[in-house]
């Protein structure tokens, strides 16, 4: 599953950990989608990195799964939102629409 700019969004890709967070210095992103088990850094490592980043702040974060986890009130706590792979790409549209509206 996959968003495009066809969907109305500007999408940027990181594949290593270390690069994604550099480019969240540097691109200053509305908003943050990261899979909990990434090579390098799990997205939780990440989401802490990003928090950590002045310019990103407390702006949301979508974790994308493909299984629930373990600690759903940890996840939470340092996002915004949380949805499992599998689901329908409008699914993923509507929730990353939501949370950009939250923030403008």
């Amino acid at each position: 599953m996959f968003l495009t700019e066809d969907d109305s969004f500007t999408v940027i890709t990181e594949n290593e950990a270390v690069l994604a967070l550099d480019r969240i210095k540097n691109c200053e992103p509305d908003l943050l989608i990261l899979d909990l088990n990434m090579p390098g850094m799990t997205g939780m490592e990440i989401a802490r990195g990003a928090r950590d980043i002045q310019t990103f702040g407390q702006r949301p974060i979508l974790f994308f799964g493909g299984r629930p986890p373990q600690n759903l009130e940890t996840i939470t706590n340092a996002s915004t939102e949380y949805l499992m792979k599998g689901r329908p790409i409008q699914d993923l549209v509507a929730t990353v629409n939501r949370m950009l509206r939250r923030i403008q």
